[in-house]
């Protein structure tokens, strides 16, 4: 029998034992937690981790709806601020940063975001806008064309000038430069250079500038794969405009003048001298309607092969450069045909010197 004193601290040691092992073998309750990378007491809901105990940089609520800007969290009202680069106190819609309402901006940011060129401080929505020089000037989402205005240069080329030289070529844009050889061809000898390497060749039997102006069944001579002809003077389209005097009754009722700036009834080269062609020829003649590059339609009537150049001396006419999206006035004052060839000279409009 175990002697009655000894129980007391046996029994002791006992309960000692069994709970020491069960709190051992008994987990802590774990709670999440959410990162507070920014250090504005809230969380990113995105960033939650299990832990006893908060681990350091850690909250637990998910409320920050941006931890990476301590400027920002979840009782505050938040503003859009835009860029504005060039300082002309209107933003850039496409650089934007929010901040809670009454935390100062940073500088360069304004709340406006209705600049169009953030890096041109005379282009906003308050700045005068000038007329047809290619620039939305006030971001009014209106296209504009660039119409030359400026004062006229006259290009002249005898018939026996080489059209080679560039003193008798007259270089409009780095896309465009008129000449003529000693035939009725005008054309532009930068497309020719650009996209098929070399100037046009005239030959008797086969024509580049016949091909280009005329179209099948007329042959080219270099190789132009992958391009059609377009009736004179490659990227470069023609319209009269109803400036001059007309001199017969077709004048008065031609239906087709155009108007700088806009490109509705510009045309091939070819088309325009067909027109002035039938018009002049007869009083009686009125174009009906423009079939093609090569066709146009007179009293009903489909005619082709008429056109003469020496029919719009005299004669204003608009030039629209397609790619560029320039337009300017042209009148030739001289233009000889058959033996006497090659002579060509006219006046056109040019840039606004500013």
């Amino acid at each position: 029998m175990k002697h009655p004193k000894l129980l007391g601290p046996m029994a002791l040691a006992l309960f000692l034992v069994l709970n020491n092992s069960c709190g051992k073998d008994d987990p802590c309750k774990e709670t999440t937690f959410y990162l507070d990378n920014d250090g504005d007491g809230e969380g990113d809901s995105a960033k939650p981790q299990m832990a006893c105990e908060k681990p350091d940089k850690h909250v637990a609520n998910a409320n920050d709806p941006d931890d990476t800007n301590a400027n920002i969290f979840s009782s505050c009202t938040k503003v859009t601020y835009y860029l504005d680069n060039d300082g002309d106190t209107f933003g850039n819609p496409d650089q934007s940063m929010e901040l809670c309402d009454g935390v100062t901006a940073p500088d360069k940011y304004v709340t406006d975001n209705t600049d169009c060129n953030d890096t041109d401080s005379d282009i906003h929505p308050s700045a005068q806008d000038t007329p047809n020089d290619g620039v939305d000037s006030d971001c009014d989402g209106t296209y504009e064309s660039i119409i030359w205005t400026g004062p006229n240069k006259v290009f002249s080329k005898d018939k026996n000038d080489d059209w080679t030289d560039p003193q008798y070529q007259d270089m409009i844009t780095e896309k465009v430069t008129f000449t003529r050889q000693d035939n009725d061809y005008l054309f532009n000898l930068t497309w020719w250079e650009d996209n098929i390497g070399n100037a046009p060749v005239h030959g008797q039997d086969a024509s580049d500038l016949a091909w280009e102006f005329w179209g099948p069944p007329v042959n080219s001579v270099s190789n132009i794969t992958g391009h059609n002809p377009t009736g004179g003077t490659k990227g470069v389209r023609w319209t009269l405009l109803d400036i001059d005097t007309p001199n017969t009754a077709s004048w008065n009722n031609f239906q087709f003048y155009g108007t700088l700036g806009d490109n509705t009834h510009f045309y091939s080269l070819n088309n325009i001298a067909t027109m002035a062609r039938n018009m002049n020829y007869s009083p009686l003649n009125n174009v009906t309607d423009i079939i093609n590059d090569f066709t146009i339609e007179v009293n009903s009537q489909s005619e082709n092969q008429q056109a003469h150049m020496a029919e719009l001396v005299g004669r204003t006419l608009g030039v629209w450069l397609v790619e560029e999206d320039i337009y300017f006035t042209l009148k030739f004052t001289e233009w000889t045909t058959a033996a006497n060839g090659g002579t060509i000279t006219y006046e056109r409009s040019t840039p606004i010197t500013l």
